[in-house]
């Protein structure tokens, strides 16, 4: 398990949502500074690098709960998710 090894298996489809940022096969939003609550979610800044490139990309990230886990949102409209508790 990814959480646990870092390592995915060649998967080509995972997400990984902790406390330092959200994992994906191609790419790692790292979160930068305090996390504040709007309304019920949690909107966070953080540094999104993608596979391959070299420069991070800041981003205001949105953490929605969704289902007993939660959904990712960029600015731009796209949304990760909803990203499930992991299980053992």
């Amino acid at each position: 398990m990814y959480s646990e090894t870092g390592e995915s298996s060649g998967a080509d489809v995972f997400f990984l949502l902790n406390k330092e940022g959200v994992t994906t096969a191609a790419s790692y939003c790292e979160f930068k500074g305090e996390a504040r609550k709007v309304g019920g979610a949690t909107v966070v800044a953080a540094e999104c690098s993608d596979e391959g490139s070299e420069e991070p990309t800041p981003y205001e990230l949105t953490l929605t709960p969704d289902d007993g886990g939660y959904t990712v949102s960029f600015p731009d409209g796209t949304r990760w998710g909803p990203l499930a508790r992991c299980r053992k």
